[in-house]
């Protein structure tokens, strides 16, 4: 299973995924080509958020295990960080929905506790 995880806390957005959703065989499994699709989407836009000077710092990307997407955007920037987020994060809950056996969202804010 491909246990995908959003947060938005303390001013950063993170994304990971981290798994197998075994669906079928391994490179030609069409549910692990989804999150990879949806993952580097979430990867190219953290990159043009830094371009567009939306973040405090570089963006946190890292591809080869699993896939982790962290920003930290500016205030006056985080509204349109969060839409960029939250639309790949639809993306994901709408595969889980479809594959709920081999896909997990957790979605992690505030209102969490630690």
């Amino acid at each position: 299973m491909v246990e995908v995880t959003f947060t938005d806390k303390d001013g950063r957005l993170a994304f990971t995924a981290e798994g197998h959703s075994g669906y079928g065989e391994y490179g030609k499994d069409i549910v692990c080509a989804a999150v990879s699709a949806l993952a580097f989407t979430l990867a190219g836009n953290a990159e043009d958020m830094k371009t567009n000077g939306w973040l405090v710092r570089d963006p946190e990307i890292d591809m080869e295990t699993g896939a982790k997407v962290v920003c930290a955007p500016k205030k006056e920037c985080i509204a349109e960080a969060r839409l960029v987020f939250c639309t790949v994060m639809t993306g994901f809950v709408m595969l889980e929905n479809s594959y709920p056996e081999h896909v997990h969202v957790t979605l992690l804010g505030e209102s969490e506790s630690s």
